[in-house]
């Protein structure tokens, strides 16, 4: 299964380089003609005792019926008015930029999920670079429980985590990213900026808002500990 996703990714990025309520009228005819046969005779209408048309207690039920349809309507409506108002919300608070101090932030660790995850020596810091930040792959992969291969020939990363199924792939220098999602759902986005290696470490640096998008985090900053925060 990866190696067909991974191959199918390869493939895609080497060969096109983007790697009513609906109520019915209703008619109540009132004008009713009433006959009755007395003695032969037809008896004028304005002689025969007639009681009260039902037609009219038809038009009352019809009439609540709307009033009741109209109602729960107008409820409905508002509760769709609060809900979109509600995910307007949530999309705003989500799409917020998050304002790192990149002079001041720790650099050899950041907080996942609650828990701090320090960078050991020799597997990279966090670095800011045209005012992008960017995380080291591999270090950070393996903390939110992905395993990582690279090849080299192609200049790639690849992330599989085995517990939810989810992949994704990119190239150094490629700012698209491809992934396969917990749902099996392939998708694409297009990363702020391209991985990189840094010849000195020898390590592939990321930009962190896209890796923590894909990987379903949100990114924070703790100014007071000057730590950069993912959670979901």
């Amino acid at each position: 299964m990866k190696k067909l996703f991974a191959s199918l990714v390869v493939v895609c990025m080497l060969a096109s380089g983007t790697l009513v309520f609906a109520a019915e009228d209703v008619v109540v005819d009132a004008d009713m003609v009433i006959e009755h046969e007395a003695q032969g005779d037809v008896m004028p209408i304005s002689e025969v005792e007639t009681e009260e048309p039902a037609a009219d207690a038809e038009t009352t039920e019809n009439a609540e019926a709307t009033e009741d349809t109209e109602a729960v309507e107008e409820v409905e409506a508002t509760e769709e008015t609060t809900a979109e108002e509600a995910e307007k919300v949530e999309e705003t608070e989500e799409t917020a930029e998050v304002v790192i101090d990149t002079a001041a932030m720790v650099k050899n660790a950041f907080v996942l999920d609650g828990a701090k995850i320090e960078l050991a020596e020799g597997m990279g810091t966090l670095i800011e670079k045209d005012g992008v930040v960017f995380v080291p792959a591999r270090a950070a992969l393996e903390a939110a429980g992905y395993q990582v291969s690279w090849s080299d020939a192609e200049q790639m990363v690849m992330g599989a985590n085995q517990t939810t199924g989810a992949m994704f792939i990119m190239q150094l220098g490629n700012t698209l990213l491809f992934y396969l999602d917990t749902e099996g759902v392939e998708g694409k986005i297009t990363m702020e900026a391209a991985p990189f290696k840094n010849e000195v470490e020898w390590r592939t640096y990321v930009p962190l808002s896209d890796f923590a998008k894909v990987l379903g985090y949100k990114v924070g900053f703790d100014a007071e500990n000057a730590t950069i925060n993912l959670s979901k």
